[in-house]
């Protein structure tokens, strides 16, 4: 057997029918032959990648015809499989009714072998044309949205890009504000509804344009590069923000929308669209002012940050931060009540880092937690020297970051490094 050829059953309960179609059809196919609609059925659900082609009766016992048909039709991952009714019925209403059954053909009693030869061919091209266009599909579109996916967003703005050297181009991130508490308020049910209506809202707004294209990257993320006409995008961005604010009157829906200028058409998708990222940052969680525009600060900004990050690890170890006290005073008295512990960073080869540049870079990515328990733990050492020097210290204010604020332990931490050393809770 020659399993380079393509599979056909035929399902016919006539002895005699299914030899005739298999007498000029073995030499270009391997057939399978089947009695009933059941038969058929069992042998598709163990091999349906396998199946090219159904050569269908209609009336035989157990299954017919019909019900072969709504059972394939049923399942989404047969429905490429090319079903030819092969029937000795006369009359329209037969072909008809097997056609809106799902049939793809229909071949009368007594066979002509050329015509049915010919009929097979064309449906199994079709379903393989078919099968090719619905993986080519599922490999450049977004299932939910129906708009363009990633790659394929990015190879068409590319594409655009390249071709309209002389035109200035701006890319466009937008995401939803919050986008997980739609989810967790409304089920995720909602949530893919919300990002079908914007895909909708999209197209309205940017089809009609000329060089544009547009898609979903990922989650609630949407891309869309465009020509840049700076007396128009304002309004274009305030479309999008009408648009989602009348979408839910349970639940204001705010866009963050990061805009890169483009000034390279040459740059890869990827550094266009971190900068578009890097701009939508800075809008994020603002109700006013929903969106911003990239510039290249932004970028030094983000370098000088990432350079924190890699020196933050080892500078509690290595002693480089310090406290410094700022004096409290009674203002019925004017004289001291206390200090409030402000941190600095004393960096081996940068110097003074002050807190304003630290500090949102530790809240970023967690590290404030352990720099606020050195502060706590550092003013309470403080104290208990100046308690054992025979000193009586005023009480020292400490600092407890947002992150700390949410830690459920925070009292028990507190208390145990009171304990630790031994200080009045009044200090």
């Amino acid at each position: 057997m020659d399993d380079s050829k393509k599979v056909v059953l035929v399902i016919d309960d006539e002895h005699v029918n299914r030899k005739i179609l298999a007498s000029f059809l073995s030499e270009y196919y391997i057939v399978y032959e089947f009695e009933n609609g059941k038969e058929g059925i069992d042998f598709i659900r163990k091999n349906c990648r396998t199946v090219s082609a159904v050569l269908l009766d209609l009336c035989m016992p157990v299954m017919d015809g019909y019900e072969f048909l709504n059972v394939i039709n049923n399942k989404s991952e047969w429905k490429n499989i090319p079903i030819i009714v092969t029937t000795g019925l006369d009359g329209i209403e037969n072909e008809r009714k097997a056609l809106d059954f799902g049939a793809w053909d229909y071949v009368r009693k007594p066979y002509d072998s050329d015509i049915v030869r010919a009929r097979l061919k064309n449906a199994i091209y079709r379903s393989q044309l078919s099968a090719f266009n619905e993986l080519k599909y599922m490999a450049e579109y977004d299932t939910l949205t129906g708009l363009y996916n990633k790659k394929k967003f990015y190879d068409t703005s590319k594409n655009i890009l390249t071709h309209n050297s002389d035109k200035r181009f701006v890319f466009i991130r937008l995401d939803v504000d919050r986008f997980q508490l739609v989810n967790s308020f409304f089920g995720n049910n909602e949530g893919d509804k919300l990002l079908t209506y914007i895909s909708k809202a999209l197209k309205k707004f940017y089809s009609v344009l000329p060089y544009c294209t547009f898609g979903r990257i990922e989650s609630d993320i949407f891309g869309i590069c465009h020509v840049y006409d700076e007396s128009n995008i304002l309004r274009k961005i305030a479309d999008i923000r009408n648009m989602l604010s009348t979408y839910n009157p349970e639940y204001d829906i705010v866009p963050n929308l990061g805009l890169y200028v483009i000034e390279d058409n040459n740059l890869p998708m990827e550094t266009i669209y971190n900068r578009a990222t890097l701009a939508a940052n800075y809008s994020k969680g603002n109700y006013v002012k929903f969106y911003t525009f990239y510039n290249e600060k932004m970028s030094k900004n983000l370098i000088r940050e990432q350079e924190i990050i890699n020196d933050m690890k080892g500078a509690i170890e290595s002693n480089q931060f310090d406290l410094y006290f700022q004096p409290k005073y009674s203002l019925q008295s004017s004289k001291p009540y206390g200090a409030e512990a402000l941190v600095r960073w004393f960096h081996p080869v940068k110097g003074m880092i002050m807190p304003g540049e630290f500090i949102p870079v530790f809240e970023k990515n967690g590290f404030i937690s352990k720099l606020d328990y050195f502060v706590w733990e550092r003013a309470c050492q403080y104290l208990r020297k100046w308690i054992d020097e025979g000193r009586s210290p005023y009480p020292i204010s400490v600092n407890v970051s947002r992150v700390n604020m949410y830690n459920s332990k925070i009292v028990d931490i507190i208390k145990g490094l009171v304990d630790k050393y031994n200080l009045a809770p009044s200090l």
